[in-house]
């Protein structure tokens, strides 16, 4: 039976509507002192967050076409009891994104003392990145069937969708994503949380550098069966989304 022994770390993993992040908390979460998930779960042709989500905050979500619903918040012992049953072997590290807006720094920071709790322990923000706009143009299925579900209060921090915009406006939008980042990451250092990116296209492209990074980032050794974890998820993708 899998067990937590504390203290434990938690790290969140912060990715825009429609990137990859929920196959890279899966993926971290096979690294040692992790509780090893199980085999990914696909549903409807989508990953989802396999149990590993959080939502320390009552939140009233809306759209614009004017509808609204709730989401209530939960103790953070059921991301404990979630880990314990999906997972398996012993574990001291949790990795799970917050909900419902924890797509954003700005919203974990603003936040600040109800998400990073004695209880949650979050020492690390993991910020997706996908840099590849070749393979970013498989997402693009999933990216147009998530666009105006929810809106942003947060479009400086939104991530630029790439697959229509121009060059121009892609650089641009950049641009403003770079700043807000450092800003947020240099606040975060100063209450003593670890912000980092990862570029997620570079580790499904093999790139052993970046996946090292990540490792370093997760205090874990690399795994050896890294490439063909990568390599089915790519194979996934391009099995279930759009390509020009």
């Amino acid at each position: 039976m899998p067990i937590l022994r504390p203290p434990h770390k938690s790290y969140t993993v912060v990715f825009e509507e429609g990137l990859p992040g929920d196959w890279l908390g899966w993926f971290i979460n096979k690294h040692y002192k992790f509780p090893q998930i199980k085999p990914l779960q696909i549903r409807d042709g989508r990953i989802g967050h396999q149990g590993r989500y959080w939502t320390p905050i009552d939140r009233s979500i809306y759209n614009k076409h004017g509808e609204s619903w709730s989401e209530k918040s939960f103790p953070f012992n059921t991301v404990i009891d979630k880990a314990l049953e999906m997972g398996y072997g012993d574990f001291e590290k949790l990795i799970f994104k917050v909900g419902p807006k924890g797509h954003y720094l700005n919203y974990l920071y603003e936040n600040f003392d109800a998400i990073h709790t004695k209880e949650a322990n979050i020492t690390n923000h993991i910020v997706v990145e996908f840099s590849d706009n070749d393979m970013l143009s498989l997402y693009e299925n999933e990216i147009e069937d998530r666009r105006g579900h929810l809106e942003s209060h947060y479009k400086h921090l939104k991530i630029l969708d790439g697959v229509d915009a121009s060059t121009a406006e892609r650089e641009a939008a950049e641009e403003v994503m770079q700043d807000s980042y450092s800003t947020y990451k240099q606040k975060f250092n100063e209450r003593g949380i670890h912000v980092d990116k990862i570029d997620v296209s570079k580790i499904m492209r093999h790139d052993v550098y970046e996946y090292y990074r990540l490792c370093l980032i997760i205090d874990s050794p690399p795994l050896t069966n890294w490439r063909e974890l990568a390599t089915d998820f790519v194979e996934f993708s391009l099995q279930n989304y759009k390509t020009d």
